[in-house]
């Protein structure tokens, strides 16, 4: 009964039939997996999306770090340098034209490495040198660089000069290397300065062979040793240490103490075999190419971080030092000569004083004499230094090299001109020539002569005057000998200066063995021994930095002499005194041997007398082993060699010479000399050394330390107590010394150094006849700082008749 809407079926419908519930869950689970479905495919597509922009950034992210990486490796290429001159050096055969080729090609990679496909082969074929050269020679050792020749190469912000030069070790011969060398000299020239010297070594090679040895030996002759400084190496054929069989002691054995180094393999050497064989730049080789390069510019940023530093030696150095090496050489080529002469002429004139004697004949006497000495010309020649040899052998280039070079290599062959060893000759501009004089020697005024005795007389004492003079130009012969190695050592360069010290050695035993008998000859090998030993033992040797060697220099202290019991250290520090009775008669012969020979049995002065000389019965000998005095002495010593170095001295040879111990230090004229004191001043010089605060101004040369080379001289200080008379034997450095003509009374210092505020010389002398106006009658040695003296030998003198 109440109203509703009723729901009409239209024509042709079948009734509408309700849905049972499970076919409504049926289609709704329908619905739901694909909606899910729907969902998971755009959660996928969005985390792939995620996924690909993480990738994207991710590789952003790595790029930038790689670049970052990269940058850092190249970092020192990218501070712009104008000019960085390298001069590239090394043995034949050792990839020096590959390697300038690589760095001119390095630009093109800068700065990550990476090359794009269509630069690999412009990388691969651009050259710097000229390929051609690598085909100059069908002898595969012959340099393929036939001159000295400069290019402009740039590597990021840097700019290279680079010096390309011969290989050494040509299979050619050496002719050829001493060729290179003067077409290096003569590029270096034109360049102005260099900063590093590049030195390649192939790094296969286990240790520095025979032709290594021989490069670097070129290279140590003709560099000073400030260049030696600015070395580096680079090893090719290898690309790290661990792979490197060079071992680095071979080059310290040369002088060359820890240069920097890095290891390369040459990527060129790759790509250039690929495409010499037609091979296809496939993506193998191209990828393995990115990675070499990559490789090959971060080593050579790191070996440019490395010498970037090298403060630049202007080149003028290299010719100054080959050519003073050559004028040094042939000085003291001319020396040998003139002592040879002198010595000579002393048999020559005392065979003429035995034949008067004998026959007491007075007749002058004219003999011929003949003189040789090296004269520079106009042609270069093998020239022989053997003794008694004077030949200008078969001509060479014109290249002066160190003789002793050839010693080294070739000890077998002979010249084909002169027979003798190549070693004893030297490629030189500095000829033999002779000349011939008649001499009529001197027999004094025998014609003022009123008989024939006095005749005689006068005769025999000429041709002593003639021996003594002779023997005294000996004397400064080997000091001028010694003076000029030292101005050779000076140069700064150490394997030539070893090579000269050795052969002159080798020349002198030559002239001992012919004339066993000759002491000064005997003195002049004794002393080169003791240069080659001291040079071996220098810390000044090995080329390291000013500051390192200075602080090498301060912390060496010279050891006490072999002798002593106490061999240096901090121990027992408690002074001796050694009885030495092994050096009684050596100290008395020695007494008698330095009193002047005008004054053998001794002399009187203003402050006493030495005519006790005369009446020595014994003596007896106390060795002093003092090691505060001593480590005071040795380290002056130290400090005047490091001053000395600083300012640019040396110092000269005592003028006239005095007798060297082979136990001294020529470098600053270390001495024996006598100083004679009073028995009762014995006891403080033994435990507080010599004092020259104590010393009188009112002395003829100032309140100074005196002695003397003549034990006549101070055997007038040594005051008799009793039948006993004392003087010690004593170590004197006298540095660079002052020849004085006047007095110095009332002075305590010497006089100061000229060209140098501040300096003063290091002692000094009064020369007999010259000094106090000509009246100095002994020649006495003034020390006005005791550290400059020690007191080694106590000598008790006992007279009596």
């Amino acid at each position: 009964m109440g109203c509703g809407l009723v729901k009409t079926q239209k024509y042709g419908q079948e009734p509408a039939c309700p849905q049972d519930d499970s076919q409504q869950d049926e289609d709704a689970k329908s619905k739901s997996e694909a909606e899910v479905k729907a969902e998971a495919e755009e959660l996928a597509r969005m985390s792939r999306e995620d996924e690909a922009a993480k990738c994207m950034r991710d590789e952003e992210v790595a790029t930038a770090a790689r670049k970052a990486a990269q940058l850092a490796l190249v970092k020192p290429l990218l501070e712009p340098v104008l000019n960085y001159v390298m001069l590239v050096m090394g043995q034949t055969g050792s990839g020096k034209t590959s390697l300038i080729n690589l760095l001119g090609s390095l630009d093109l990679a800068f700065p990550d490495g990476r090359l794009p496909l269509e630069l690999i082969r412009k990388f691969a074929e651009h050259t710097v040198c000229d390929k051609s050269l690598e085909f100059a020679s069908d002898d595969a050792m012959a340099s393929k660089t036939s001159d000295a020749q400069t290019y402009s190469v740039k590597i990021g912000n840097v700019s290279f000069t680079i010096i390309d030069t011969p290989g050494f070790g040509d299979s050619r011969g050496m002719e050829a290397d001493e060729k290179h060398v003067k077409l290096i000299l003569n590029c270096l020239e034109k360049v102005g300065e260099v900063n590093c010297v590049l030195l390649t070594i192939n790094g296969r090679e286990a240790r520095l062979n025979a032709t290594l040895k021989y490069v670097l030996s070129m290279l140590t002759s003709v560099m000073p040793s400030r260049v030696l400084e600015n070395i580096a190496v680079l090893f090719t054929n290898t690309d790290n240490e661990r792979k490197l069989n060079f071992k680095m002691a071979e080059l310290e054995r040369m002088g060359l103490m820890s240069p920097p180094f890095v290891c390369l393999e040459n990527p060129l050497s790759e790509l250039d075999r690929a495409l010499q064989n037609g091979d296809d730049l496939d993506e193998t080789l191209v990828s393995e190419a990115q990675v070499s390069v990559q490789k090959a510019l971060a080593t050579i940023a790191s070996f440019f971080g490395k010498v970037k530093s090298f403060d630049p030696v202007p080149t003028v150095h290299f010719k100054e030092v080959y050519e003073k090496r050559e004028e040094i050489e042939a000085i003291l080529s001319n020396a040998h000569e003139k002592y040879q002469e002198a010595e000579a002429k002393s048999q020559e004139v005392s065979r003429i004083k035995e034949d008067i004697i004998r026959t007491g004949r007075v007749e002058p006497q004219t003999v011929e004499r003949i003189e040789w000495r090296l004269q520079p010309c106009d042609k270069t020649s093998y020239v022989c230094h053997h003794p008694d040899c004077h030949s200008n052998c078969t001509p060479a280039f014109p290249v002066s090299m160190v003789s002793m070079l050839r010693v080294e290599l070739d000890t077998m062959t002979k010249c084909t001109k002169c027979g003798h060893r190549l070693g004893a000759h030297k490629v030189s501009k500095n000829h033999w020539q002779s000349l011939k004089k008649k001499v009529t020697v001197n027999l004094g005024e025998i014609e003022k002569a009123e008989n024939e005795k006095e005749k005689k007389e006068l005769a025999i004492r000429a041709l002593e005057d003639q021996i003594e003079q002779l023997q005294k130009e000996k004397d400064k012969i080997s000091a001028m000998l010694f003076d000029k190695l030292d101005e050779y050592s000076r140069l700064g360069i150490p394997d030539a200066y070893k090579r000269l010290l050795q052969g002159q050695l080798a020349y002198v035993k030559q002239l001992v063995e012919a004339k066993p008998d000759d002491i000064k000859l005997l003195e002049i090998q004794t002393m080169l021994e003791h240069h080659i030993e001291e040079f071996e033992t220098s810390p000044w040797r090995s080329p390291k930095g000013a500051r390192q060697k200075l602080a090498e220099l301060v912390e060496f202290v010279r050891p006490p002499p072999p002798s002593w019991n106490w061999k240096g250290g901090a121990g027992d520090l408690q002074p001796q005194r050694i009885r030495v009775p092994e050096m009684d008669a050596v100290m008395l012969q020695l007494l008698r041997d330095t009193a002047s020979a005008k004054h053998l049995t001794g002399c009187s002065g203003q402050d006493g007398s030495s005519k006790w000389l005369q009446s020595m019965k014994s003596v007896k000998v106390w060795r002093l082993e003092h090691p505060v005095l001593w480590q005071q002495f040795a380290t002056t010593s130290t400090i005047m060699k490091q001053q000395l170095r600083a300012h640019g001295l040396h110092c000269p040879a005592v003028d006239p010479p005095i007798a060297h111990h082979p136990t001294l230090d020529a470098t600053v004229n270390e001495t024996y000399l006598w100083h004679g004191t009073k028995a009762g001043i014995l006891p403080t010089i033994r435990e507080w050394g010599m004092d020259e605060r104590v010393c009188s101004l009112e002395g003829l040369h100032g309140g100074g330390l005196y002695f003397a080379s003549e034990s006549c001289k101070a055997g007038q200080y040594a005051l008799a107590d009793g039948h006993k008379n004392y003087l010690f034997y004593t170590r004197v450095i006298l540095g660079i010394p002052y020849y004085i003509k006047t007095d110095r009374k009332g002075e305590r210092r010497p006089p100061p150094y000229p060209d140098i505020p501040g300096r003063l010389f290091d002692s000094v002398i009064a020369n007999e006849g010259v000094a106090n106006a000509g009246k100095q009658y002994h020649r006495e040695f003034v020390i006005y700082d005791r550290r400059q003296t020690y007191p080694e030998f106590e000598v008790e003198v006992t007279t009596g008749k």
